[in-house]
């Protein structure tokens, strides 16, 4: 784009000779959708260090089992965006911010098959609520 500006500024002789040129304004339901992308970017850009730290004493728990792990931050966000961020189990909508550390709403990284570790295909997102009382 600065090549070009140049190009056009280049052979102008006089500031007056300048033309501004503005596109056409976007349709209402177009520019809503750029503002709830750039949103959401925004949001899961700030919730990957609190992800990763979650992610971080999952794997700690797998090493010390003998477990694999192979959970990243970009699977369990395309994980909260497939299941909107509702709990797999009640579909409550799940926290992905807190103030109480026990808080029973919060995300959780629930494992399917509990033989296996936190992998990619064996687990799904739940709060903790559903995390700790599904297992009977």
């Amino acid at each position: 784009w600065d090549n070009l500006i140049y190009l056009a500024v280049g052979r102008v002789e006089y500031l007056s000779q300048l033309i501004r040129v503005e596109a056409p304004p976007l349709p209402p339901e177009i520019a809503q959708e750029i503002e709830e992308a750039k949103k959401n970017r925004w949001l899961e850009h700030e919730l990957r260090p609190s992800i990763q730290e979650k992610l971080v004493r999952y794997m700690g728990q797998d090493k010390e089992k003998g477990r694999e792990f192979d959970l990243t931050v970009d699977y369990i966000l395309t994980l909260k965006r497939i299941q909107e961020d509702k709990c797999t189990l009640c579909l409550i909508e799940m926290k992905f911010e807190w103030d109480q550390p026990k808080d029973i709403s919060q995300w959780t990284v629930d494992r399917i098959h509990n033989s296996l570790g936190h992998i990619k295909g064996n687990v799904r997102l739940t709060c903790l609520l559903c995390n700790r009382n599904h297992r009977v």
